[in-house]
């Protein structure tokens, strides 16, 4: 397209544009600085100032400050503390409950036995050591019954529990 020009006038007329946008910046914004310059003064030209303020004075309100003493505060131990609800609705439960949905589905689809079932719950809750805690283990069951109901076999609560508690991969 540009087979008409050399490289040595591209990088003049490039180098020229830049200069001469510099140079319109530099009178537009900094006019009475170069001004100042020029005319041999060695004080800035006044800036005018705002008279209103932007954020107003810090006011502290005492009867806030006193709401609590020191003394009343009491701060739980690290083992004192639960898991948060949003690690486990971020960690392994989260994926747990995900691989669980997923399984009854399938086990819904290819109407398989309860034997391969309990043992894929077994594996599945194997791969995930936080759902085999004894704290888990009736919300899962009934989880499993509410959403087990469309399954080709019955489930019963004990039967589920009995199933996660007895996972050879059990810390609790």
């Amino acid at each position: 397209m540009l087979h008409d020009i050399t490289w040595k006038q591209f990088g003049i007329a490039a180098v020229s544009a830049g200069l001469l946008y510099y140079l319109i910046i530099l009178f537009k914004y900094y006019r009475l600085e170069i001004a100042a310059l020029f005319a041999g003064q060695k004080e800035q030209p006044p800036v005018p100032e705002n008279d209103h303020q932007i954020f107003g004075a810090a006011i502290t309100d005492d009867s806030e400050m006193n709401l609590v003493n020191a003394d009343e505060l009491r701060f739980a131990e690290p083992d004192e503390m639960e898991t948060p609800v949003k690690e486990q609705l971020l960690g392994d439960m989260a994926d747990f409950m995900e691989e669980l949905k997923v399984l009854l589905r399938i086990t819904k689809e290819a109407e398989d036995t309860k034997e391969n079932f309990i043992m894929l719950l077994q594996l599945l809750v194997g791969k995930h050591p936080a759902a085999a805690s004894l704290r888990y283990t009736e919300p899962i069951a009934l989880y499993l019954l509410e959403e087990g109901t469309e399954l080709p076999f019955a489930l019963s609560k004990d039967e589920i529990e009995e199933a996660i508690i007895n996972t050879s991969f059990n810390e609790d």
